[in-house]
């Protein structure tokens, strides 16, 4: 399956949601250990496979589209090797960043040019972020 469309719009289409279900029946995940190992919520994995959700926030595309074209054996390990650096609020403050984000992005779907022009200032000031916290 291609993924770039996904990747870029994000929009859950019906193709989507199946590729998702039948991943997590081939490795016979539960909702819970599929929250853990994609760094959600059980409610997230849910709403990805039922709705209401019409579209994956920026944070979840490629998380997810990893998931879905590793192998069985790549795939049971998204998450398992992955790091979180700072305290617990740092990150939740992060990952509350990366949501609304993904919610101006959702907000600006019918207006590319506005879309692309906050994604562009996003991506600048990320990466402004990065190299001061990496003392350059």
């Amino acid at each position: 399956m291609n993924w770039e469309g996904f990747l870029s719009t994000g929009r859950f289409t019906q193709e989507v949601r199946d590729a998702f279900d039948a991943k997590l029946r081939s490795l016979r995940l539960s909702r819970m250990q599929a929250a853990r190992r994609l760094g959600v919520t059980i409610p997230t994995i849910e709403k990805w496979l039922h709705g209401p959700t019409k579209h994956c926030g920026i944070a979840g595309r490629r998380c997810l589209v990893n998931f879905l074209s590793q192998g069985s054996d790549e795939a049971s390990m998204v998450m398992e090797d992955s790091v979180e650096y700072g305290t617990d609020e740092e990150t939740e403050e992060f990952r509350s960043c990366l949501h609304r984000i993904s919610e101006i992005v959702n907000a600006c779907y019918p207006f590319p040019e506005q879309r692309e022009r906050f994604l562009k200032n996003v991506r600048m000031r990320h990466m402004l972020l990065v190299e001061r916290l990496l003392g350059k």
